[in-house]
């Protein structure tokens, strides 16, 4: 059973600017090949709550978490 979470204030803007960030970085990096950005989108935000709900609480590092759950190896180091 999933755990519940809570956020405050500071905490939320933490995790909308990581999601911004990934959201950026995702169409940087693979724009052109995104066949249903919406979907994608809630990939992102999953894997940022699910690092925050674990206990990360920086924002650069919920980015790299959300980003690596849903590119490719070869997008990231390149």
């Amino acid at each position: 059973m999933a755990r519940a979470t809570a956020f405050g204030p500071t905490e939320i803007r933490g995790l909308v600017g990581a999601f911004e960030a990934a959201w950026q970085a995702l169409l940087l990096a693979d724009g052109d090949e995104l066949m249903d950005g919406q979907a994608m989108r809630s990939r992102l935000a999953k894997g940022i709550m699910e690092a925050a709900a674990n206990g990360e609480t920086d924002p650069q590092r919920l980015k790299e978490y959300a980003l690596r759950g849903v590119l490719r190896p070869s997008t990231l180091s390149g």
